[in-house]
């Protein structure tokens, strides 16, 4: 019976889940490029429609929370790569970027998700000065620092990508090399 047991847990972790998501945002990720020595906000999602709702955030401290807005729509401004969005005080009113300091990225539609084409997106990136040049870093939420890392994974307008794994899919992979 226990034998059973064990083997029917076995089989269904190894299943791929698709339940599941890594990010409250499951409709992609939004890009930060350096253009001109600002964040500069943009998607790779084609064929939207409507309004939305570009936010930027940053915890201040323990206790205090900042963010602004910018709001558009697809129809007016579509944020792709080449018509990216500047995260700039002429954008974002009273944004005014800290050093060392994590930032999230988010867009999410002006309606109720339920009557738009997508529910959101998400990305969080570190943003650094050196000698007077913004540099851009992915973050990492569970650490509260920008650390410097070995590969810079923003420069100019190059980017490397670089594949995320949910929780999920790293607990099977261990639980399979317990047998290997």
């Amino acid at each position: 019976m226990n034998r059973n047991i064990f083997y029917c847990a076995i089989l269904l972790l190894s299943l791929k889940v698709y339940g599941f998501s890594s990010s409250p945002y499951p409709d992609g990720n939004v890009n930060v490029i350096i253009k001109d020595n600002k964040p500069c906000i943009y998607i790779d999602k084609l064929n939207l429609t409507g309004g939305y709702t570009l936010i930027v955030s940053s915890t201040k401290s323990l206790t205090e929370d900042e963010f602004w807005l910018y709001k558009n729509s697809f129809e007016k401004n579509y944020p792709n790569r080449d018509n990216c969005i500047i995260a700039d005080n002429t954008n974002f009113k009273g944004l005014i970027f800290r050093n060392n300091a994590i930032y999230n990225f988010s867009l999410e539609p002006s309606v109720i998700p339920e009557f738009a084409d997508f529910t959101g997106m998400a990305s969080s990136y570190c943003l650094k000065e050196k000698n007077g040049k913004l540099e851009l870093y992915h973050s990492n939420l569970s650490i509260d620092e920008c650390r410097e890392q070995k590969q810079n994974i923003f420069v100019e307008h190059t980017e490397i990508s670089k594949k995320q794994e949910n929780w999920f899919n790293l607990l099977i992979k261990w639980f399979k090399s317990l047998w290997k």
